[in-house]
């Protein structure tokens, strides 16, 4: 640490702090995959703590404690609001697309639906979908963001034949949304001249 009382002694445990948490996360890199743990395992706080002769070093000690767990949760609170925005603007922006895995028989290899999947630009917020999805079910935005899902793949679908199914992955919250609810999805499904009884909404217990 620098000499002197206070002489650089913050940015020296800022950086101290920093790297802590690069060696946490390098250490836990290999188990702790971004598919399994979408959050960030670790935040690092500090404080200084300065020496009262009125008050004990123990009471000393817990305010310093207390103040470095203020900061490390701020730190989390703002990560939180910075992939709040990214959802909003990957939202407002459309920066999904929609790809279809088929679903065959497996006796002839006939055809029986697709699965649409959502497909989200590769950023540090959100690499795949499914880290995306699980941070938008504990946001108010978990239906808008499954509603564009679903308009985007009636868009993007092509002609897939009477009687093939279209699978659409959804959380348990979907059932609260006034489009399911009061069939404007569903008339958006026969727009598409589409069969509803051909409409799977398959909730997945990742996110129910």
């Amino acid at each position: 640490p620098p000499e002197g009382p206070h002489r650089g002694f913050k940015k020296y445990l800022e950086r101290l702090a920093c790297r802590i948490l690069d060696e946490l996360k390098a250490a836990t890199a290999k188990g702790m995959t971004p598919r399994l743990f979408p959050e960030p395992l670790f935040h690092c706080g500090w404080a200084v703590v300065t020496r009262d002769p009125l008050l004990r070093f123990e009471r000393l000690v817990y305010q310093g404690v207390r103040r470095a767990e203020e900061l490390a949760l701020r730190h989390e609170r703002d990560a939180s609001e910075n992939r709040l925005a990214h959802l909003e603007e990957i939202i407002a922006e459309n920066q999904l697309s929609t790809v279809f895995q088929p679903i065959v028989y497996l006796n002839d290899l006939n055809i029986f639906g697709y699965e649409a999947l959502a497909r989200v630009p590769g950023v540090d917020y959100f690499s795949d979908a499914e880290i995306l999805f699980s941070f938008a079910v504990g946001t108010e935005l978990i239906l808008q963001l499954e509603r564009l899902c679903r308009r985007n793949a009636l868009e993007s679908l092509k002609e897939i034949g009477k009687g093939v199914k279209l699978f659409l992955n959804t959380s348990a919250k979907a059932i609260e949304d006034p489009e399911l609810r009061d069939d404007g999805f569903f008339k958006m499904v026969r727009e598409k001249g589409l069969d509803s009884k051909d409409i799977v909404l398959e909730i997945t217990e990742k996110l129910a």
